[in-house]
């Protein structure tokens, strides 16, 4: 079993495609709409996203961890591969940011 990466950072969410715009830095933890706004993002504008080597993000389209979600392996993740997921634009409005066992 290995450990999990040391990243501070191991999601990065963006207010725009092709990762531009406010950008918000997100670690391991569980953010509903306040504490996105509180890190400095905003509900529903967010329009790409990169997930660091050892995480998983799951997005969710209602404010408390709750409604339609996804979940991002890492990579990078455009507009277009969001919606090819089910997560229309500017829709997410809280996100779940975890170490992926999988990927250790």
């Amino acid at each position: 079993r290995r450990t999990p990466p040391k990243y501070d950072i191991a999601v990065q969410i963006f207010q725009h495609h092709n990762f531009t715009g406010k950008r918000t830095d997100l670690g391991v933890g569980r953010y509903d709409t306040r504490a996105l706004i509180a890190k400095g993002a905003k509900s529903d504008d967010v329009s790409s996203i990169i997930v660091k080597p050892g995480y998983r993000a799951i997005l969710y389209i209602d404010w408390n961890l709750k409604g339609k979600s996804a979940v991002f392996k890492a990579g990078r993740y455009r507009l277009a591969d969001m919606i090819a997921k089910g997560i229309p634009n500017d829709s997410v409005s809280s996100i779940a940011v975890e170490f992926d066992q999988h990927q250790m």
